[in-house]
């Protein structure tokens, strides 16, 4: 959960500063940003959890790194499919509120 909460709250920070330009370009770097983030947030929750359970530091260090091929893999696809969704999504919800009014 806090991991969600670490993303989030970093995401938020970019797109402020982005003056919450929705550009391309500014979505597909927030994309970008959200899955290296995750993989980062992924790796240091891995690393408490071995270290809470007893192991020590370095095998923590090794077996964190080593499982996180299914993180980077989450997180490459959210950066692809992000800004692909955003802007149909986003086209969608235009539409939909040209409509209502």
């Amino acid at each position: 959960m806090l991991e969600v909460v670490v993303v989030a709250a970093i995401l938020s920070a970019v797109y402020k500063g982005m003056k919450y330009n929705d550009s391309k370009k500014n979505i597909i770097i927030l994309a970008v940003i959200a899955g290296v983030t995750k993989i980062f947030t992924s790796y240091a929750t891995m690393v408490v959890a071995a270290l809470m359970a007893g192991t020590a530091l370095q095998p923590a260090l090794v077996a964190a790194f080593l499982s996180l091929l299914a993180t980077v893999i989450n997180s490459c696809s959210t950066a692809v499919c992000t800004p692909i969704l955003y802007f149909a999504l986003k086209d969608i919800t235009v539409r939909v509120m040209k409509r209502a009014h």
